[in-house]
C-alpha cells in the first residue's frame, strides 16, 4: 500500500463563525504493517 495520510477535522461554531475544534492525521496501512500489539490496541480502543 502507498503511503495514505488523511486527517479528519471536528468543527465548531461559536459567535456565528465555524472554527476547527480538533485535527487529527492519520496514515493508511495494511493489517500486516502493524505489530500484534497494535491491532490489539485498535481492537480494544475500538470497542463499541
Amino acid at each position: 500500500m502507498e503511503h495514505s495520510v488523511i486527517a479528519l477535522f471536528e468543527f465548531q461554531e461559536s459567535n456565528n463563525q465555524i472554527t476547527i475544534a480538533r485535527e487529527h492525521h492519520y496514515s493508511l496501512v495494511a493489517p500486516e504493517e502493524l505489530a500484534p500489539g497494535e491491532l490489539a490496541a485498535y481492537r480494544e480502543a475500538t470497542r463499541i
